[in-house]
C-alpha cells in the first residue's frame, strides 16, 4: 500500500497512541502496549486451557529484539520491500527454504 500511495486497508485500524479531543478513527494505544496486552493475556490461567508460565520473559526478550527495532521494523516493512525479518542467521535459513541466492532482509539484530 505505501509503495503505491494507497491508504491502508479499510479493515485494518492504525495505533494511534493517546488519543485527543479530535475523533480519529484508529486504535487508541501504542503498538508495544498492544504487544504487552497479548504477551500478558497469554499467561492468564483458565482451566483446562494452555497458558504461559509466569516465568516467561515477554516476547520481544524471548525473541532477542528490540522495542526499537522491533517498531522500526514495523513501520518499515512495506516501505523497503523486504523479502525477509529477522537476524542475519535466519536470513542464511530463509535463503535455503526459499531456494534464493540472494534476499532482501530487514533486520531486526542492528
Amino acid at each position: 500500500a505505501l509503495n503505491h500511495q494507497q491508504p491502508t486497508a479499510p479493515c485494518l485500524h492504525p495505533f494511534i497512541g493517546n488519543p485527543s479531543n479530535e475523533a480519529i478513527d484508529g486504535i487508541p494505544f501504542r503498538l508495544m502496549d498492544y504487544i504487552e496486552l497479548v504477551d500478558w493475556t497469554a499467561r492468564q490461567y483458565r482451566d483446562n486451557k494452555a497458558s504461559m508460565e509466569i516465568h516467561i520473559p515477554p516476547i520481544l526478550q524471548r525473541l532477542n529484539i528490540s522495542q526499537r527495532n522491533w517498531l522500526e521494523a514495523c513501520t518499515q516493512l512495506e516501505r523497503c520491500r523486504s523479502t525477509a525479518v529477522g537476524c542475519q542467521e535466519s536470513a542464511e535459513q530463509a535463503k535455503l527454504n526459499l531456494n534464493k541466492r540472494r534476499i532482501h532482509l530487514l533486520r531486526l539484530d542492528s
